[in-house]
């Protein structure tokens, strides 16, 4: 039995910086070092000198997101055709990606599975599969919607004459744009699935294929570590599934504990929180009341250390209210100042100023039910099942923990616009913790923030969210810098730590323009 590594690199289109060719050979090399002797090594010269480019050249000649990398199952089906049967192909795409563990075990479970060994991304199929692959697929029904999606970044098959029927359908299906196109519009006049994000191509039919043939598929380390193939290997180890277990464990029953008391004092209607000598109820509505109980402590830190840049006269603006967690106490700390509080949400507007009622404090705040964003327009709200509102967006639904149940247009404005219709003076305080949708919200604030008198921001930045609205986190940190503004994140003393230039911090980010102070009281 050989063993063959198969990758292919194309720098034609620049996409990640045109960098796939230099990574090709830092791959490579490191299969070497595992021992592979056998590569294979594709690249557009050697693709486009093919019989199959010179049939189907238009579509080829697109990038991968308009045919789905439709090259990938054609080296696949190329190298089969020439190896022996029992023979093992480990295709890996040319990412920043290096193969540091003895292969021998990936090999081993191949052959047990009867020649496949695919990961999954672990999320819902229906998230990454647009309604005409599954229709033009034949696998329009709620068996391929729920089950999990795969990854394809690398995986293994051992030549038999089921993986060889598998790549044909693979191969097949990826040269029909309906179904392979990331970005062509559905044909089949029939809505995508509540909660789609956007159409993988040739990972899409990959997945809605092993669902179709029932395929053993793995979990590995989960989601994205799974790109890395020493992590999978790694989470194979028994004493790392172990470790995981007793963790696993430990972790749901702290959860479990808590949530059962959630449950037993959310029956007298509402709960009693203290933050920073700051005193305030909520009504037990909503999932952002139950994750403040739950993980009060982390909650906590967080809300301490915006409560201590506020004064009793502060103005404060805040995007992302949801049911009021933050709104109430800052509202409670600057009882002689003003609170405009902005979500998009109806229904959580409605819970909003019921807390707002129960705490006293709705004189001075006031509610407005829209959508922050660049500028004015209409947008369709994901809602997502009960308990998870605080997953609400209005960009792709590509937090794992989504779970859509209903989408609503709902109306949308900047916020300069919002807060003159507010008649609102120049904030002191900005928050915004809207699920991905920070960048266009500060984009629609630029009056507010090249003042002198720009206020202090603070934001919530999630990376997986940002990829909801097609922007990197970075990007913010740019625009913010751009405006005068010195962006710290909370140490775990609770002392402000400068970022620096495109730090990769995820959580939330302090932003000053005239110094902040050097450390939360």
């Amino acid at each position: 039995m050989e063993i063959y590594l198969l990758n292919y690199a194309d720098d034609r289109f620049g996409h990640k910086g045109g960098r796939f060719i230099k990574n090709q050979k830092n791959l490579n090399e490191s299969a070497k070092q595992q021992g592979i002797k056998n590569i294979i090594s594709w690249s557009w010269p050697t693709f486009s000198a093919t019989s199959f480019y010179d049939k189907n050249k238009e579509y080829l000649d697109k990038n991968r997101f308009e045919n789905g990398a439709v090259w990938k199952p054609f080296i696949v089906q190329n190298l089969l055709d020439e190896i022996d049967n029992g023979d093992v192909i480990f295709y890996y795409d040319c990412g920043r990606y290096e193969i540091n563990r003895p292969v021998d075990t990936l090999v081993k479970l191949c052959e047990k599975n009867g020649g496949t060994l695919f990961h999954e991304w672990g999320e819902k199929n229906s998230k990454y599969t647009k309604r005409d692959a599954f229709v033009y697929m034949d696998c329009d029904s709620q068996k391929f919607y729920g089950a999990k999606a795969l990854q394809n970044t690398w995986f293994l098959l051992q030549k038999n004459e089921f993986t060889q029927k598998f790549v044909n359908e693979w191969l097949q299906f990826n040269l029909d744009e309906r179904i392979a196109s990331y970005i062509k519009p559905n044909t089949c006049g029939l809505p995508n699935i509540l909660g789609f994000v956007e159409n993988r191509g040739d990972q899409t039919i990959f997945s809605n294929l092993a669902i179709k043939y029932n395929l053993r598929t793995f979990a590995g380390a989960g989601g994205v570590k799974n790109r890395h193939v020493d992590n999978f290997v790694d989470s194979l180890a028994l004493s790392a599934r172990a470790k995981h277990f007793i963790f696993k464990s430990q972790k749901q029953l702290k959860s479990s504990i808590k949530s059962a008391a959630y449950q037993a004092c959310s029956i007298s209607r509402s709960l009693n929180f203290k933050v920073k000598d700051e005193p305030f109820c909520l009504y037990s509505a909503g999932g952002a009341v139950k994750e403040l109980w739950i993980q009060a402590s982390s909650k906590q830190q967080t809300l301490r250390a915006i409560l201590s840049l506020i004064a009793p006269d502060s103005k404060i603006v805040e995007v992302g209210s949801n049911v009021g967690v933050t709104t109430i106490p800052m509202a409670l700390r600057a009882a002689q100042g003003k609170v405009c509080a902005i979500e998009a949400d109806p229904n959580l507007c409605t819970l909003l100023a019921k807390n707002l009622e129960l705490n006293a404090c709705a004189e001075h705040v006031s509610i407005a039910p829209v959508a922050a964003c660049e500028q004015a327009s209409s947008v369709m709200l994901q809602i997502n099942r009960q308990g998870r509102d605080t997953f609400n967006t209005v960009g792709k639904p590509i937090d794992e923990n989504c779970d859509i149940v209903a989408v609503k247009e709902v109306p949308a404005q900047s916020l300069t616009q919002i807060l003159n219709e507010q008649t609102f003076p120049q904030p002191d305080l900005l928050l915004i913790d809207a699920s991905g949708a920070e960048l266009p919200i500060l984009k629609g604030a630029t009056a507010i923030l090249e003042k002198d008198s720009a206020p202090i921001v603070v934001y919530n930045c999630l990376h997986r969210a940002c990829l909801g609205f097609d922007y990197q986190p970075s990007e913010i940190q740019e625009f913010l810098r751009a405006y005068g503004y010195h962006l710290y994140k909370m140490g775990t003393t609770q002392d402000l730590e400068e970022l620096p230039e495109e730090s990769k911090h995820e959580g939330f980010i302090f932003g000053f323009k005239n110094g902040p102070k050097n450390q939360f009281p």
